[in-house]
């Protein structure tokens, strides 16, 4: 089926038709209706308005011209000459300066003093330890000794053979 070909078509009363062809091929009008012109909006009236970089424009020439006034009037001022008095005493007495005896610093003993006398006394003490330990293991050994010869003594006594 051939697609269906449609024209719009606007009446005098603005509304707009839509004419197709069926499938028999006949034309067809269709109607839609448009909505109706929106009434035109009302113009915007200007009003009157101030910018502000011109207001801070008019605020910093102001403040310039302000300020180059009160230059002019300290020069004024500057060139009348007027004899100040002659001062007898210092205005702003300075206290005089306190000098305070220099701080005597305490004698102090270093630890590398005393530092090799207590490594003497502990290498003392380990040689010691030592010696001990070396009498303990010296003590043991001859015990084992002793043990040994009473065992082989008695065992030769009473014909007695050692594994």
């Amino acid at each position: 089926m051939p697609p269906r070909k449609a024209f719009k078509i606007l009446d005098m009363n603005r509304n707009l038709l839509l004419v197709t062809k069926d499938e028999s091929g006949e034309r067809v009008l269709q109607q839609h209706n448009i909505p109706p012109k929106p009434e035109p909006k009302k113009c915007t009236k200007p009003e009157p308005f101030q910018l502000e970089s011109l207001v801070k424009h008019e605020q910093e020439t102001w403040r310039h011209m302000e300020e180059r006034r009160r230059m002019e009037e300290e020069a004024a001022k500057m060139r009348n000459f007027k004899a100040q008095p002659v001062l007898t005493e210092d205005p702003i007495p300075v206290p005089e300066k306190v000098r305070k005896p220099l701080t005597e610093v305490p004698d102090f003993k270093l630890r590398v003093d005393n530092r090799s006398l207590d490594r003497a006394e502990f290498d003392k003490k380990i040689k010691q330890k030592e010696m001990m330990h070396k009498r303990y293991i010296e003590e043991t050994e001859s015990a084992r000794m002793v043990m040994h010869l009473l065992i082989a003594c008695f065992a030769e006594k009473h014909d007695l053979e050692l594994a």
